[in-house]
């Protein structure tokens, strides 16, 4: 299971790099720009300076694990002054949602932001019963949006990596069929 923990973060991360050339940009820009294709997360450093850089995507994941490793526990007024802190650091590369998100009142937005954190979120929630792990997940995506929709989201999406981690689902059709189970048992919306 360390394993398999290890290469989960090791692939959020490498995405997060191979990521931070990419985003925004349409696939048929990245084949002029790159005609071999993105070989590293160097490859377009020489157009967009902010390549291999860790973005929002990881450096949100980083804070929540410290503040979980340091408090043995996830408080989330912790959390919440570690995000704000972040968000004025000069050098971030930051959404205006984020940014908008942290420095004042969670929104009700139901954006993608939401599921930043969930590799880390589903690696605390191995272990813990199930009506835990959703209070868990609700109580950190609460930070940024008051939306169930969105946290029953980001929850769904921690299980799936907790699941896969952790060996209860090893293949894909199993993972979602558990994730089914836990929309039904809880009655989430139908659109999860």
């Amino acid at each position: 299971m360390e394993e398999r923990a290890y290469a989960a973060l090791l692939g959020w991360f490498t995405g997060d790099g191979f990521g931070s050339q990419s985003e925004g940009r349409e696939e048929q820009e990245l084949s002029l720009l790159a005609p071999d294709g993105l070989t590293e997360v160097y490859t377009l450093e020489s157009i967009y300076e902010l390549c291999g850089m860790s973005s929002e995507a990881s450096d949100l994941s980083v804070l929540l694990a410290l503040s979980m490793l340091d408090n043995k526990a996830l408080l989330a007024d912790h959390v919440k002054a570690s995000y704000r802190r972040y968000v004025k650091c000069e050098d971030a590369e930051l959404s205006p949602e984020l940014v908008t998100n942290l420095e004042h009142e969670a929104s009700t937005s139901e954006s993608a932001l939401i599921l930043s954190r969930s590799l880390v979120m589903g690696l605390a929630l191995i272990g813990k019963p199930a009506k835990r792990q959703r209070q868990l997940s609700h109580l950190e995506s609460a930070l940024f949006t008051t939306s169930p929709l969105a946290q029953d989201a980001a929850y769904l999406m921690s299980l799936a990596f907790s699941l896969t981690i952790s060996e209860k689902a090893e293949d894909a059709a199993t993972l979602v069929g558990l994730l089914l189970q836990q929309c039904s048992k809880l009655a989430l919306d139908e659109r999860l």
